[in-house]
């Protein structure tokens, strides 16, 4: 009788015990894209990777388009709930309200301006978006211009 009072017990514990772990990952298979941002908040600028190219008249190679797309600076985004955004960079802080569409997020400023990030992705460790760069020669008519993605974590 003990022994099967003690089968029983150890049964209802490991079907409570799974059920947990099936029930947390139903939960972060609902999460909305916002609140994937919100809760990974803050995101930090990690890497660029250059996608495509464009036009390359200066020949540079990938890893000299990276290390241009990698020279500029790259904000901090904390997301919050309510759909606004702080965006920090070098001291300079905005809040923004951000709409996600079609895997496409628009940023809007206080003054109504418009800034789009284009082919987001999200995931609970990383934030990405595609970024246009250019670079110009000594003559105007010599250029590179490439897509990089920028990766936040």
């Amino acid at each position: 009788m003990k022994y099967l009072f003690f089968i029983l017990t150890v049964a209802v514990v490991l079907t409570s015990c799974s059920s947990d772990d099936d029930s947390n990952l139903v939960e972060n298979e609902n999460l909305t894209q916002t609140e994937i941002l919100v809760n990974g908040s803050p995101w930090n600028f990690n890497n660029v990777e250059v996608i495509t190219v464009e036009r390359n008249d200066l020949e540079l190679t990938n890893e000299e388009l990276k290390n241009i797309s990698q020279q500029n600076t790259f904000p901090q985004f904390i997301f919050n709930s309510n759909g606004t955004v702080l965006i920090s960079n070098n001291g300079n802080e905005i809040t923004a309200d951000f709409i996600i569409v079609n895997n496409n997020m628009t940023l809007i400023a206080p003054d109504n301006s418009e800034f789009e990030l284009i082919n987001i992705e999200i995931s609970e460790s990383e934030f990405s978006y595609e970024q246009q760069f250019d670079a110009i020669g000594d003559n105007t008519s010599i250029s590179s211009f490439w897509t990089s993605r920028i990766f936040f974590n």
